[in-house]
């Protein structure tokens, strides 16, 4: 099990929810032993501070990883800039698309590169390189708090770093789903079919619930 696993496991679900599972690790600096975790919101902040979830997090990271996450590990928290992964709408004929922004915390530079994770991590920078020409489609499968959402988003960050111009679309696999449901009901799927396919690089968190 990955931290989020172990959290998961030893606290009820309405609480890893709403406490546990939004928070992110974001960067990780082993030459100073801190990990910087973000939080959505105050509130959430608020409830790691009274709930000691910091020291359980702490806990969970060195039996994950010991040898990364050291015993003396300090743990740093930050509230997420608001326009972090915030969702829009863009308009393609009469079809209405969501997209997220990226979270420009997750990149390469702040991704951590272990045994486990090597080969993703090769793979991963290989597509933010060239897209569409290996690994296409890359799928990153993992345990829940290992990192997926940050490779996926670095891979974006990267490119959009090598080419400014280029269309990067960051989506949930539940808004992939209703824009599509909408498209049907007001039959503009030929605008949604264009919208999902004139992009250089479509990212989809959570696409095993397809």
């Amino acid at each position: 099990k990955g931290i989020q696993g172990r959290f998961a496991a030893n606290m009820g679900e309405t609480a890893y929810e709403n406490w546990i599972k939004p928070v992110r690790a974001v960067k990780v600096d082993l030459a100073n032993r801190t990990v910087e975790l973000q939080a959505p919101s105050d509130i959430v902040m608020q409830a790691w501070d009274n709930g000691n979830y910091t020291a359980k997090f702490m806990e969970y990271a060195y039996d994950v990883a010991h040898d990364f996450f050291k015993p003396e590990l300090k743990v740093i928290k930050v509230v997420a800039n608001p326009v972090n992964n915030q969702k829009s709408n863009q308009s393609n004929g009469n079809f209405v698309a969501t997209d997220y922004q990226l979270n420009q915390n997750f990149t390469f530079d702040t991704w951590v590169i272990g045994d486990a994770n090597e080969l993703a991590t090769s793979a991963a920078m290989a597509v933010s390189e060239q897209p569409g020409r290996q690994y296409n489609p890359l799928l990153i499968y993992g345990s829940s708090g290992l990192g997926k959402t940050h490779l996926m988003e670095a891979i974006g960050n990267r490119l959009k770093e090598l080419q400014p111009d280029a269309i990067v679309r960051y989506i949930t696999t539940d808004d992939f789903m209703n824009d599509w449901v909408n498209a049907i009901s007001k039959k503009t799927t030929t605008d949604f079919t264009s919208t999902y396919e004139n992009v250089d690089l479509l990212l989809v968190d959570d696409i095993q619930m397809l």
